[in-house]
């Protein structure tokens, strides 16, 4: 998905990926554009098969290792975006349906049912960035990194979901994002 070709009032979503030399792969789903004018509204995001992890693991059966992960709003050229303006309630990372939803909890229970999961193979909150740091800085925390030599095994599918905030006064200039 090109990212400066969207029809304006659109939102549109794409994976792309690269396989490095070592035949590691790196994943890149994105989301967007968004266009918020403050007042802390909240835009909320769902994707299901994050990562096409169900096709990978019909190549990969026995699982993969998830050495980094990175998750942030970011301007068409791909600038991140700290808070403020965009706050990151929170991106969850979790078994599917990784969509939260509201669902009869006692028929997930006491009837079987396809339940939401809250188990987080990765989470990220905005409230962990630095804000004293100078703008578009202190957004490392919103990226996590394994430590050489390890990883984060995953062996079923995974879904995202989230809420982002636009921190700025109520009816601000619109903010693509």
């Amino acid at each position: 998905m090109d990212p400066t070709k969207v029809k304006p009032g659109t939102v549109k979503g794409a994976t792309c990926e690269t396989i490095n030399d070592d035949g590691s792969r790196w994943t890149v789903t994105r989301l967007g554009p968004f266009i918020t004018t403050g007042g802390y509204d909240w835009t909320q995001v769902g994707w299901e098969n994050l990562w096409n992890l169900e096709e990978k693991l019909k190549e990969y059966p026995e699982g993969i290792y998830a050495v980094e992960q990175f998750s942030s709003a970011v301007k068409r050229d791909g600038t991140r975006i700290g808070n403020p303006p965009i706050h990151i309630h929170h991106i969850h990372i979790g078994p599917k349906p990784g969509i939260r939803q509201r669902r009869d909890n006692y028929a997930c229970v006491k009837k079987d049912k396809d339940c939401y999961d809250p188990t987080r193979v990765f989470e990220h909150h905005g409230d962990y960035q630095d804000i004293k740091s100078a703008p578009g800085e202190g957004l490392d925390i919103l990226q996590e990194a394994i430590p050489e030599g390890y990883g984060k095994f995953l062996s079923f599918p995974l879904g995202l979901e989230g809420d982002i905030n636009d921190e700025r006064a109520l009816n601000s200039e619109p903010l693509e994002w």
